[in-house]
């Protein structure tokens, strides 16, 4: 079965959401606590693993429309959204060697993908 471009599009959208959830999880953690009460009520942590939910669903119909060898190795592109948006909204600093990685996970993905068409 080769990937179709409908499973590698499903799964660039589930890094999104992977990152997103990220995101939501990390403004949780400063309300974290094991108490239930406060778990139940921590709007980061509930929103975050539905958006967690909505990926592993995105992920499964990418499946759907893919082969795995060329599918899973694209859910390193959500380092590159998490360091963007930690950048951008939690004010995290850049440096030299994240950089380099991103380009790294950039031209890995972009390997994997045109290797699936192949």
């Amino acid at each position: 079965m080769k990937t179709k471009p409908i499973g590698i599009i499903l799964i660039v959208i589930c890094t999104l959401f992977l990152s997103a959830g990220q995101l939501l999880f990390k403004f949780a953690a400063s309300k974290f606590s094991l108490n239930v009460l406060e778990l139940i009520s921590n709007r980061y942590l509930i929103f975050g693993l539905v958006v967690y939910a909505i990926c592993a669903l995105l992920a499964l119909l990418a499946l759907k429309n893919g082969e795995l060898s060329v599918i899973f190795p694209l859910i390193p592109l959500s380092f590159i959204w998490v360091g963007l948006l930690s950048y951008f909204i939690l004010a995290e600093p850049f440096t030299i060697v994240k950089i380099l990685g991103f380009f790294a996970i950039l031209i890995g993905a972009f390997m994997v993908g045109y290797g699936g068409r192949i």
